[in-house]
């Protein structure tokens, strides 16, 4: 009697607990989508020599937007697989009872798993990551190259920030994707200006 108890409520209480498993639109979103995928592709056209032997001559507005292009392009060709990839290395890394529940958290809360997936999907052919960090500098190259030099001062309205650190050039290329990349500079100025100029 006790047994067949159980198994009634076990039978009543596994749907219940199946429904709060994450489908792969919640995995996606916990995991950032394609976030990181475009960090790597970041990092590899952000520490090139490619991109340091450019930048003075053609000026920081248009390594950016050769390097924002770059990085878009790079990601729309490899999406697809690095979503399903993703899914993928999430289900098989982490464990279930972390990707069920009502509620799910963003990626950075799960920092530890975070970077096991990312390495993970680095070292894996399927998610496009290697060769999308190929391409983005391949791409970036051969427009940087074909660009005209600058007229103006090569590091613009960064002219105060340490720009010899790769960080530096990151963030400067994100605010030239904002309505007003000046306002988005004062944010950061704390973080990336010289000392000199304090």
């Amino acid at each position: 009697m006790i047994l067949l108890a159980a198994s009634l409520l076990a039978v009543q209480t596994a749907p219940a607990a199946a429904s709060q498993a994450w489908d792969n639109g919640k995995l996606l979103h916990v995991g950032g989508d394609t976030w990181l995928l475009e960090r790597a592709i970041d990092d590899a056209l952000f520490e090139s020599a490619a991109l340091r032997a450019h930048l003075q001559r053609i000026g920081l507005p248009a390594t950016c937007a050769i390097a924002n292009g770059a990085r878009k392009a790079a990601v729309s060709r490899e999406a697809a697989g690095f979503r399903a990839a993703l899914i993928a290395t999430m289900r098989a890394m982490i464990p279930a009872e972390r990707l069920a529940g009502p509620a799910y958290p963003a990626f950075v809360s799960l920092p530890a798993y975070k970077v096991r997936v990312s390495d993970a999907l680095a070292d894996n052919p399927a998610s496009g990551v290697a060769r999308a960090r190929e391409a983005a500098l391949i791409q970036f190259e051969r427009e940087a190259f074909a660009a005209p030099a600058t007229t103006r001062p090569w590091a613009d309205i960064f002219g105060d920030w340490d720009l010899s650190r790769n960080i530096a050039i990151g963030i400067a290329c994100s605010q030239y994707t904002l309505v007003d990349p000046a306002a988005g500079k004062r944010i950061f100025d704390v973080f990336y200006q010289r000392k000199d100029n304090h």
